[in-house]
């Protein structure tokens, strides 16, 4: 590691440095994610893969159909406010969950 005596220069002469240091930091960091990338690539092709293929399993938990999903029609109403609308999918609403603690059935707020 290079030592400098930062006292003994300006502020001037300290933000210049400051500023290039910047861009050595950036330019050293894009050099490295390039090697971390190419290497990446290097190894999904030694096992049979593209890395694309690998990220997509990931993110998409397999592969694609290429058809989109529909989406979902509302199965649930909110009792008071009847724009207020749930398919049924992911997380119950607080409307439903606190009309479930009250005892409520869930048919009781199902879309006539």
């Amino acid at each position: 590691m290079v030592k400098i005596d930062l006292d003994a220069h300006s502020l001037a002469d300290l933000k210049e440095l400051q500023k290039d240091l910047d861009l050595a930091i950036d330019r050293a960091e894009k050099r490295e994610r390039k090697e971390a990338l190419e290497k990446l690539e290097e190894q999904a092709r030694d096992m049979g893969f593209t890395l694309s293929e690998l990220l997509s399993m990931k993110e998409g938990g397999g592969r694609k159909t290429g058809k989109p999903r529909a989406p979902a029609e509302p199965k649930y109403r909110h009792p008071e406010d009847p724009s207020i609308t749930w398919t049924g999918r992911g997380r119950k609403p607080n409307w439903i969950k606190e009309g479930l603690e009250k005892g409520q059935p869930i048919e009781d707020f199902l879309i006539a």
